[in-house]
């Protein structure tokens, strides 16, 4: 697959592609739908979340590795 994406006489990987906003709006739907249907993918959901948002960045050890 990467090599039909490669660009031609170039060296480095294929370029991300065009993606539809359609795409992110059936993820969401399907995780919004799996987090009301499944009340524990829905914590494990937010704790994510809450990690990336606002632990992540505030911590020194992540800094370092961005």
């Amino acid at each position: 697959m990467v090599w039909r994406r490669k660009p031609a006489g170039r060296i480095g990987a294929p370029g991300a592609g065009h993606h539809t906003p359609h795409r992110w709006l059936l993820a969401l739907a399907l995780a919004a739908a799996t987090a009301i249907a499944l009340p524990l993918v829905f914590f494990s959901l937010l704790v994510v979340w809450t990690f990336d948002r606002w632990i992540r960045p505030r911590s020194p050890l992540f800094r370092w590795l961005d």
